[in-house]
């Protein structure tokens, strides 16, 4: 599939692919998918030059996917 992939999650639902493009100095990406889904429901919309800083603003953004997810069934509860 990817020439490299890892996933990380500290949420079940939802896990973070860093993806090498093998292109170019900076050359990770990451997504979000959800668990039995086969496409992403976010990607990066920059690359890095690190795994590690790649993973570290993915698991950020997962957060915030989250955080924004709980926060809309919130406000649909409040109603």
């Amino acid at each position: 599939m990817f020439p490299s992939m890892s996933e990380e999650s500290n949420h079940p639902e939802y896990t973070v692919r860093v993806k090498d493009r093998s292109i170019g100095l900076n050359p990770y990406k990451w997504a979000i998918y959800r668990v039995g889904w086969p496409r992403a429901i976010k990607r990066a919309a920059s690359v890095y030059k690190t795994v590690e800083q790649c993973r570290v603003a993915g698991t950020q953004a997962l957060g915030e996917l989250v955080a924004n997810i709980a926060k809309r069934k919130k406000n649909r509860t409040d109603r």
